[in-house]
């Protein structure tokens, strides 16, 4: 639950109206002529190397800098202010209107994928992510036709797709970069907090499919149940192994993603199969430069959309659970456990920006409220065993058989 509604705020990111994409400035030898010193002070905001400005905010700057331009401009010089504010009137629609356009993208995209999953049936209704997709995709082209200068489509850099290390003549075919790990301590202590984070991560994951597929087989008139959360140590196994194979050839950490328990959730597709090829094509797609540039240029408008949906439904699995699990939600040890871990893994995101300075340590908010939690919870479970026992003790065999 805590890191879908920790990702909510990288949903709303991609979804927002800051990837509006900035076109060139067109009159940049009127602009340097006449406000030298505000053009550079333009490229020293836009360039930033901490924190440059892009989209909207890039924007923004622009038509400071064209409207700083046209004060300047002397008299007589009436093609020039006539080119500087058809300019400026431009940028000033693709600014305003760009904030409603991009948010109409998002949320058709989120709508469309929603009422996909709810209404269609059979093979059509295990594809509403993707349906979802194309529907935002589509409106965002629209979008394009109606005015060029709202392209919010993406395109890979060449430098990105030169790092390479072979390509064939045509370049259709690029084989992803691999690199072997370097051994770094500090790395080690940074990294190892994430790797506790993930054992509560994925024990939740696999609370959670055990609740989807069985659900499922109830409803298909199934009496045995499939007992999921009985496999629990072979999947930290797993994910343990997967780890150290990845890292020993440079790649990522691997864990069980709650984006993907929601595309089960979402598509009501559980088969190992499906998702086996699924894996599969994703790593062939890797290596297709077509491809990647397709996937890469989807709008992050479209990607926003589609994350409201994912992200939230991780927070609602969270909530499944505890229902699922009668969780006491009156109990002081559970509340005191829900409250710190809800207060530093979403306060930590938003306030450190994801990593909270502890002692010259930058802790991930979602690994430091895991292991926090969990700590906490040990705390508090001191006793409870032995104050169950006396409760037992107390009370009468009739009230036993009772209840």
């Amino acid at each position: 639950m805590i890191i879908g509604l920790t990702l909510a705020g990288n949903a709303l990111t991609d979804a927002a109206p800051k990837n509006v994409i900035c076109p060139d400035l067109q009159n940049t030898a009127l602009v340097q002529e006449y406000a030298a010193a505000d053009y550079q002070d333009y490229l020293a905001k836009i360039g930033a190397a901490e924190n440059p400005l892009e989209g909207e905010a890039q924007i923004k700057e622009q038509i400071v800098l064209l409207e700083k331009t046209v004060d300047k401009l002397p008299e007589g010089k009436s093609e020039a202010r006539s080119n500087l504010e058809s300019e400026l009137k431009s940028l000033r629609k693709t600014y305003t209107s760009g904030t409603d356009w991009v948010w109409v993208v998002s949320l058709v995209t989120l709508l469309a994928t929603v009422l996909f999953s709810k209404y269609l049936k059979g093979f059509l209704g295990q594809l509403p992510l993707l349906l979802g997709a194309l529907t935002g995709c589509a409106v965002a082209f629209v979008i394009l036709l109606i005015n060029d200068d709202l392209d919010l489509f993406r395109s890979m850099s060449a430098a990105a797709l030169a790092e390479s290390p072979w390509k064939s003549p045509h370049g259709i075919i690029a084989v992803p970069a691999f690199s072997f790990p370097k051994v770094s301590w500090a790395a080690v202590a940074a990294i190892m907090p994430i790797a506790i984070a993930t054992i509560p991560e994925s024990t939740a994951h696999m609370y959670q499919l055990d609740i989807y597929v069985n659900d499922i087989a109830k409803k298909k008139g199934k009496k045995l149940g499939y007992n999921l959360i009985d496999m629990l140590d072979r999947n930290l196994i797993g994910d343990g192994l997967c780890d150290m194979i990845s890292g020993a050839v440079g790649g990522p950490a691997g864990t069980n993603y709650g984006e993907n328990i929601s595309t089960m959730a979402i598509t009501r597709v559980f088969s190992v199969p499906v998702l086996a090829v699924a894996a599969i094509f994703a790593m062939v797609i890797s290596f297709f430069t077509p491809l990647i540039q397709i996937v890469y240029g989807i709008p992050l408008a479209v990607i926003g959309g589609l994350e409201i949906y994912l992200f939230g439904a991780i927070a609602a699995q969270g909530i499944a659970i505890m229902i699922d699990k009668k969780a006491d939600m009156f109990s002081a040890k559970n509340i005191a456990v829900i409250a710190s871990i809800m207060v530093i893994g979403i306060g930590g995101n938003y306030a450190f920006g994801g990593n909270i300075p502890f002692f010259g340590l930058d802790v991930p908010c979602i690994a430091g409220a895991a292991i926090f939690g969990i700590l906490l919870n040990l705390l508090l479970s001191i006793g409870d065993k032995k104050h169950r026992e006396e409760q037992i003790e107390t009370v009468s065999p009739e009230e036993q058989k009772e209840s």
